[in-house]
Protein backbone atom coordinates (compact mmCIF):
# COMPACT_ATOMS: atom_id res chain seq x y z
CA UNK A 1 0.00 0.00 0.00
CA UNK A 2 1.67 3.25 0.72
CA UNK A 3 4.91 3.92 2.38
CA UNK A 4 5.89 7.59 4.57
CA UNK A 5 9.08 8.42 5.48
CA UNK A 6 8.46 10.79 8.91
CA UNK A 7 10.02 12.63 11.77
CA UNK A 8 8.58 12.91 14.84
CA UNK A 9 10.03 14.60 17.85
CA UNK A 10 13.24 14.36 16.09
CA UNK A 11 12.82 10.50 15.36
CA UNK A 12 12.77 8.78 12.07
CA UNK A 13 10.19 6.44 10.95
CA UNK A 14 9.75 4.37 7.95
CA UNK A 15 5.83 3.38 8.00
CA UNK A 16 4.27 1.66 5.49
CA UNK A 17 0.22 0.98 5.62
CA UNK A 18 -0.76 -2.49 5.48
CA UNK A 19 -4.13 -3.01 5.69
CA UNK A 20 -6.86 -0.21 6.38
CA UNK A 21 -10.17 -0.86 7.52
CA UNK A 22 -13.24 1.21 8.84
CA UNK A 23 -11.80 0.30 12.48
CA UNK A 24 -8.10 -0.18 12.83
CA UNK A 25 -5.10 0.01 10.36
CA UNK A 26 -1.87 -2.29 10.56
CA UNK A 27 1.23 -0.28 9.63
CA UNK A 28 5.01 -1.71 9.44
CA UNK A 29 6.82 0.73 11.49
CA UNK A 30 10.92 0.49 11.27
CA UNK A 31 9.99 -3.21 10.92
CA UNK A 32 7.40 -3.93 13.21
CA UNK A 33 3.62 -5.07 12.81
CA UNK A 34 1.63 -2.29 14.50
CA UNK A 35 -2.53 -2.08 14.79
CA UNK A 36 -4.00 1.23 15.70
CA UNK A 37 -7.73 2.03 16.72
CA UNK A 38 -9.17 4.46 14.09
CA UNK A 39 -10.80 6.77 16.53
CA UNK A 40 -12.24 9.36 13.90
CA UNK A 41 -11.24 10.49 10.49
CA UNK A 42 -9.38 13.95 9.68
CA UNK A 43 -10.38 15.89 6.67
CA UNK A 44 -7.51 15.51 4.60
CA UNK A 45 -5.40 18.75 4.77
CA UNK A 46 -4.08 20.41 1.84
CA UNK A 47 -0.21 21.71 1.72
CA UNK A 48 -1.75 25.33 1.76
CA UNK A 49 -2.19 24.47 5.63
CA UNK A 50 0.70 26.40 7.79
CA UNK A 51 3.72 23.15 8.75
CA UNK A 52 1.87 24.61 12.94
CA UNK A 53 -1.41 22.72 12.03
CA UNK A 54 0.44 19.85 9.87
CA UNK A 55 2.83 19.54 13.43
CA UNK A 56 -0.03 19.11 15.41
CA UNK A 57 -2.01 16.59 13.59
CA UNK A 58 1.33 14.49 13.31
CA UNK A 59 1.48 14.31 16.89
CA UNK A 60 -0.90 12.66 17.45
CA UNK A 61 0.23 9.58 15.05
CA UNK A 62 0.75 6.43 16.54
CA UNK A 63 3.74 5.71 17.75
CA UNK A 64 5.53 2.39 18.45
CA UNK A 65 3.74 0.55 20.52
CA UNK A 66 3.53 -3.23 21.20
CA UNK A 67 0.57 -4.59 19.02
CA UNK A 68 -2.74 -4.39 20.75
CA UNK A 69 -5.69 -6.42 20.82
CA UNK A 70 -8.71 -4.53 20.05
CA UNK A 71 -12.61 -5.44 20.76
CA UNK A 72 -13.93 -4.63 17.97
CA UNK A 73 -16.85 -2.30 17.54
CA UNK A 74 -17.32 0.92 15.72
CA UNK A 75 -14.86 3.68 17.02
CA UNK A 76 -15.60 7.06 18.36
CA UNK A 77 -18.54 5.56 20.43
CA UNK A 78 -18.72 7.25 23.98
CA UNK A 79 -21.10 4.31 25.13
CA UNK A 80 -19.49 0.62 24.50
CA UNK A 81 -23.36 -0.22 23.75
CA UNK A 82 -23.06 3.07 20.85
CA UNK A 83 -22.13 1.81 17.22
CA UNK A 84 -21.33 4.59 15.34
CA UNK A 85 -20.11 5.41 11.90
CA UNK A 86 -16.44 5.77 12.10
CA UNK A 87 -16.20 7.64 8.76
CA UNK A 88 -18.71 8.49 6.29
CA UNK A 89 -20.31 6.01 4.06
CA UNK A 90 -23.59 3.96 3.05
CA UNK A 91 -24.97 0.72 4.19
CA UNK A 92 -24.97 -2.17 2.21
CA UNK A 93 -26.94 -4.67 4.61
CA UNK A 94 -28.11 -4.73 8.28
CA UNK A 95 -27.49 -7.73 9.90
CA UNK A 96 -29.98 -7.42 13.01
CA UNK A 97 -33.33 -5.70 13.92
CA UNK A 98 -34.62 -4.57 17.67
CA UNK A 99 -34.48 -7.48 19.97
CA UNK A 100 -31.76 -9.22 18.90
CA UNK A 101 -29.40 -10.74 21.30
CA UNK A 102 -25.76 -10.10 19.52
CA UNK A 103 -22.51 -11.35 21.16
CA UNK A 104 -19.64 -8.81 21.42
CA UNK A 105 -17.33 -8.59 17.77
CA UNK A 106 -20.65 -9.89 16.08
CA UNK A 107 -21.19 -8.14 12.77
CA UNK A 108 -24.10 -6.04 13.02
CA UNK A 109 -23.80 -4.45 9.94
CA UNK A 110 -21.73 -3.97 6.41
CA UNK A 111 -21.02 -0.06 4.89
CA UNK A 112 -19.32 0.72 2.25
CA UNK A 113 -16.55 3.80 2.40
CA UNK A 114 -13.73 4.65 0.36
CA UNK A 115 -14.90 2.32 -2.04
CA UNK A 116 -13.96 -0.74 0.72
CA UNK A 117 -16.49 -2.62 2.19
CA UNK A 118 -16.62 -3.13 5.87
CA UNK A 119 -18.34 -5.11 8.37
CA UNK A 120 -19.16 -3.06 11.94
CA UNK A 121 -19.23 -5.38 14.96
CA UNK A 122 -21.17 -5.17 18.12
CA UNK A 123 -18.38 -3.94 21.32
CA UNK A 124 -20.60 -4.97 23.69
CA UNK A 125 -22.65 -8.60 24.11
CA UNK A 126 -26.86 -7.57 24.62
CA UNK A 127 -29.90 -6.80 23.23
CA UNK A 128 -30.46 -4.66 19.61
CA UNK A 129 -32.60 -2.02 21.04
CA UNK A 130 -32.68 0.40 18.29
CA UNK A 131 -31.06 0.15 14.89
CA UNK A 132 -31.18 4.00 12.63
CA UNK A 133 -30.27 2.64 9.61
CA UNK A 134 -31.31 0.63 6.52
CA UNK A 135 -29.73 -0.74 3.46
CA UNK A 136 -29.16 1.90 0.82
CA UNK A 137 -28.90 4.57 3.50
CA UNK A 138 -25.78 7.21 3.28
CA UNK A 139 -24.35 8.05 6.85
CA UNK A 140 -22.18 11.00 8.56
CA UNK A 141 -18.95 10.13 10.81
CA UNK A 142 -19.96 9.65 13.61
CA UNK A 143 -23.72 9.23 13.39
CA UNK A 144 -25.12 6.46 15.36
CA UNK A 145 -26.17 3.16 13.72
CA UNK A 146 -27.00 0.80 16.29
CA UNK A 147 -27.67 1.00 20.02
CA UNK A 148 -26.89 -2.55 22.07
CA UNK A 149 -28.16 -2.39 25.99
CA UNK A 150 -26.34 -5.13 28.15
Amino acid sequence: MRKYELTLNGKSFRIELLDLGAEEATFDVNGREITVTIDRVAEVFSHTEDSRTIENRASRAPSPAPPQTRSAGASGASEPGRVTAPIPGSILSVYVKVGDTVAAGEPLLKMEAMKMENEINARIGGTVTAVNVQEGDSVSQGQELVLVSP
